[in-house]
């Protein structure tokens, strides 16, 4: 499932190098991995470009022709915008199967037609200092007898020569390089799949290798699939720069091992790719057959005896959790142990074990034997942006999973326009897969709550909308569309969108449509009043504070409540703007990047040892207005044997924020 990985060996020797050897990564077709297979693209390597003969006499081939000529130039895009400038061979198999020699060569014709048409696009988008990915061999196809193996022979000998004719061919690696590869192998074969970045260096640092010259090797062996780091720090190599993908930023859950995963992926070198691939394929599959029938067949009332953890949920409720996962993009925790081997559910592996499709997927490998590999599996899978935490607990969002049906479930009060005033839009020619799914996880991982779909998603912050829509028009490519209700929530997408970009560095953006200064002058922005405490014990003070006198709220409630700093906060909103939004929190969970109007500080004795106040405060101080409410119990430094109340801000933040 998704892709496969081997070693050929050529045969082929020279006096310089010995025998040359390739690794193989055979690429799944489906479209569900398509976005997955982003994190194996090299730069430093060669695509074959298989496509099936079609059987039929050659009149009947022409309306099917275009669907074959479709399908490799998506490939030729996926590649273009993860690694411009690549080389591909196009490989016709079954061709003894066509019904007539005429009709082979004209679908041989035909693709050469569209591959060659395909490059001289690629070539005007990206311009003349862009690299285009380029077809070998004038777009002509190897032509591949599926029965006896003719055409074998020339296609292997084609790659042996295409491989030497690549620019890195004789390329001389410093011995310091080898012997890390060579301790890389040692924990790789060992069944390591992951070493910490300190280790890491440590490692390359025995070697000889730091500073510049271990970001220059690490290049090389990301390049060359030795090993994948995703770290954010600028790769020196610049002519075969792949950049990462940076990790969105998420909170910590202190409850359970899958929450505490950092996902930080400057700190994680993957040096075992078929572990990722397995990890991979766990989640994102193009079918959960096995796994429904293993719950439909059983008893749909009786949990399963010694189910641990699982206590409680019956193969009824398991089986509802995977048709939920298969249908909506959404994993229920109580699934892991049927997502690896060796995770747990023993009798389900045995089953495995003797289906013979299923077992071809893992090959009795274990996956996940303990809960740091746990843990490390959810790091991959969240610092991707591939999953991310749900706003119940227990479960998971996958937007990669979502089908197209689901494009018509958004509420339709989400796509309010009055709530929503401020707008863009962005074209590209396609995007790439995996791009959108990105985005939106990236977006989910800031927000409160989501509505979801294949093509409109709509995020929700503290009583703030984002809106995004995704349109392919066939003249002018593919827009992404938002609307939002605040103009930082927009700053904010288009923060997101470049993280994304990068990672597709042959992604061109044609067009980028924003509102004019004129415009945004009309426009006005609903003013934001954030009232924040450093304790959950504070919040129905917090409430308190931030629901009474406050513009939007009811005249009877209004009366409940005459503080000082209510008092305030009307005064300062008033003539700002015709709405008001108000909401409350307690800086024990994630920061976001919402610019306040104005900011209630409720400072009580706990907020000196809140690093998540002290951050706050400091993300608000520079963009808000601010209003200090001490409670009693909050300690202000001394002037004269007197509170200084010109002092109140706390420890860690300087004068004057």
């Amino acid at each position: 499932v998704g892709v496969d990985i081997s070693l050929w060996r050529t045969g082929y020797r020279t006096k310089e190098a010995g025998e040359m050897t390739f690794d193989v990564m055979d690429f799944g077709g489906q479209g569900v991995y398509m976005p997955t297979h982003q994190f194996f693209l090299l730069n430093r390597a060669m695509y074959l470009v298989v496509w099936r003969a079609l059987e039929y006499p050659k009149e009947d081939t022409e309306e099917e022709l275009p669907q074959v000529g479709e399908m490799i130039c998506q490939w030729m895009d996926m590649l273009q915008h993860r690694v411009p400038g690549v080389s591909i061979m196009l490989v016709c198999t079954h061709v003894d199967t066509v019904a007539s020699q005429e009709s082979l060569d004209m679908q041989v014709e035909y693709v050469q037609k569209t591959v060659l048409e395909k490059m001289r696009t690629t070539r005007r988008l990206v311009g003349r200092m862009g690299d285009a990915v380029t077809a070998l061999r004038g777009a002509d196809s190897f032509r591949i007898n599926s029965t006896d193996g003719t055409g074998v022979d020339a296609l292997r000998k084609g790659v042996i020569e295409a491989a030497q004719d690549m620019r890195w061919y004789g390329e001389i690696i410093p011995k310091s390089w080898m012997e890390v590869e060579e301790e890389i192998k040692i924990k790789r074969d060992s069944g390591v799949p992951i070493i910490p970045w300190g280790e890491y260096e440590r490692m390359a640092a025995a070697k000889g290798l730091s500073g510049v010259t271990l970001k220059i090797a690490t290049t090389y062996m990301h390049e060359t699939g030795k090993l994948r780091y995703f770290g954010t720090w600028e790769k020196y190599n610049s002519a075969d720069r792949q950049p990462p993908l940076p990790a969105s930023p998420t909170s910590a859950d202190a409850q359970r091992g899958e929450d505490r995963v950092s996902d930080d992926m400057n700190s994680r070198v993957y040096i075992s790719p078929q572990w990722m691939i397995d990890v991979l394929k766990g989640i994102i599959r193009h079918n959960f057959n096995f796994l429904l029938s293993h719950f439909g067949g059983a008893s749909p009332r009786k949990a399963p005896p010694d189910d641990g953890e699982l206590a409680g949920h019956t193969p009824l409720d398991k089986l509802r959790m995977v048709r939920r996962l298969a249908v909506n993009g959404i994993l229920h925790k109580a699934l892991l142990p049927y997502l690896w081997p060796a995770l747990g559910e023993e009798s389900f592996w045995n089953k495995v074990k003797v289906n013979r499709s299923e077992s071809k997927l893992w090959r009795d490998r274990n996956v996940i034997t303990t809960q740091e590999d746990l843990e490390s599996a959810f790091g991959l899978l969240m610092g991707f942006n591939i999953m991310a935490k749900s706003k119940h607990p227990g479960e998971f969002i996958i937007p990669m999973l979502l089908p197209d049906h689901k494009s018509s479930i958004v509420d339709a009060s989400a796509y309010s326009t009055s709530d929503c005033r401020f707008s863009s839009a962005v074209a590209f020619p396609c995007l790439p897969p995996g791009a959108l799914q990105t985005l939106v996880t990236r977006l989910w991982k800031q927000s409160s709550d989501a509505d979801l779909s294949s093509n409109v998603c709509v995020f929700y912050r503290n009583g703030t909308m984002l809106q995004l829509f995704c349109v392919n028009d066939s003249v002018t490519g593919t827009w992404l569309r938002f609307r939002s209700s605040n103009q930082a929530m927009m700053d904010g997408v288009f923060r997101e969108l470049e993280v994304v970009k990068r990672f597709f560095p042959g992604l061109p953006q044609l067009r980028t449509e924003r509102q004019t200064e004129a415009a945004l002058k009309l426009i006005k922005e609903p003013v934001q009043v954030l009232v924040i405490g450093s304790h959950v014990r504070t919040k129905g003070l917090l409430d308190t504070v931030a629901g009474k006198r406050i513009k939007t709220i009811r005249e009877e409630e209004a009366a409940r409540v005459r503080s000082k700093a209510a008092e305030v906060v009307d005064e300062l909103v008033q003539g700002m703007g015709d709405d008001v939004t108000v909401f409350t929190e307690v800086t024990d969970s994630e920061t976001f990047e919402d610019r306040c109007r104005v900011c209630v500080l409720l400072m009580d004795d706990t907020v000196a040892k809140n690093p998540f106040t002290l951050q706050r405060l400091k993300e608000v101080a520079p963009t808000s207005k601010l209003v200090a409410v001490l409670t009693r119990t909050y300690v202000l430094p001394e002037k004269d044997g007197q509170p200084d109340y010109e002092k109140w801000w706390p420890e860690g933040m300087k004068d004057g924020q």
